[in-house]
């Protein structure tokens, strides 16, 4: 109630250290049951297209059809 816009940073409060790391172990475990990249050692993956440039993935994709 005191902040409805939810733009205070509270991540640092110790009064959130426990959810914090709480929240922290959860995501860790999704994305280790993923496989995804950041987890395996290609943290680079989403670094290079088609994630980081869309047009040229588009353009890409047009070329192979």
């Amino acid at each position: 109630r005191s902040d409805p816009g939810q733009t205070t940073n509270v991540a640092a409060e110790a009064s959130f250290l426990v959810k914090k790391n709480e929240m922290s172990q959860r995501l860790m475990k999704v994305l280790t049951e993923t496989t995804d990249p950041r987890v395996t050692g290609d943290g680079g993956k989403f670094d290079r297209t088609p994630f980081a440039d869309p047009e040229q993935a588009g353009q890409r994709k047009a070329q192979i059809k």
